[in-house]
């Protein structure tokens, strides 16, 4: 199998070898954050102003297509980015899995 590229976008071929993976997480819980801009001022522009965020822990989900229609169902317009809940080495943490958070500037 050899590597296919689309736009900026590469996949390589894996070797899936079940003895590199040392823990797997099948009860997957996911976190939600809806974002919109806040209204400006009178007279404000509204490109400057900060963010609204609205947060869901997200669980009970057959898979993450179930929580995307979930989150585009409840997004009332607003953006959203899509997490999954991790836990390594006893911490928690998230793996932005869908979506662009406004509050963190484009690399």
């Amino acid at each position: 199998m050899s590597r296919r590229e689309h736009g900026q976008l590469a996949a390589d071929p894996l070797e899936r070898d079940e003895r590199a993976v040392r823990w797997q997480i099948t009860d997957t819980v996911y976190v939600v954050d809806f974002w919109h801009r806040l209204p400006p001022p009178p007279g404000g522009d509204p490109e400057k102003q900060g963010y609204k965020q609205d947060s869901f822990r997200v669980s009970s989900a057959n898979s993450v297509e179930d929580v995307l229609s979930w989150a585009r169902t409840n997004s009332d317009g607003r953006s959203f980015v899509l997490y999954v809940q991790v836990k390594a080495a006893g911490e928690r943490g998230i793996v932005q899995i869908h979506g662009i958070d406004p509050t963190v500037p484009v690399r």
